[in-house]
């Protein structure tokens, strides 16, 4: 395991796109390099979510067109289910997947925040871990 890592966790408004503020300093127990990038988002409602961007190379590996779809088809999303919502990021030079979710009641606090994104980080590296041996990639 990686020493903890601290985050600025910025707040952006949904509907300008603007950055409102700081919404928590967050410290993540699990390794934040899979992250490419992580905001929180205000819509008009109120609701805050957090986005974020998990990448497959972990050691600025390039990858071949054949690796990137091998990773693409063998990752499954579905690991998140229970934890946020997930797509494919388009147009990304390495495969790549885009995360969202919601904070409920209560869950706006850092401690909360944290224990959420270091399960995601950690099915990440999970998730990454079988499929490189699946398709016999090294880190």
């Amino acid at each position: 395991m990686e020493e903890p890592t601290a985050l600025i966790l910025m707040l952006k408004n949904a509907e300008t796109g603007m950055i409102e503020g700081e919404l928590a300093e967050i410290t993540l127990e699990e390794d934040i390099l899979p992250i490419e990038r992580i905001w929180a988002e205000k819509s008009p409602d109120g609701t805050v979510s957090i986005h974020l961007r998990l990448i497959a190379s972990l050691a600025g590996k390039d990858f071949t067109d054949e690796e990137y779809e091998d990773i693409l088809d063998c990752y499954e999303t579905d690991v998140f289910d229970e934890l946020a919502e997930v797509s494919e990021a388009e147009g990304f030079p390495d495969p790549a997947w885009d995360l969202v979710f919601a904070l409920g009641e209560g869950e706006s606090d850092a401690s909360a925040i944290e224990g959420k994104l270091d399960k995601i980080l950690a099915k990440h590296k999970q998730e990454l871990d079988g499929v490189y041996e699946i398709l016999e990639l090294t880190w």
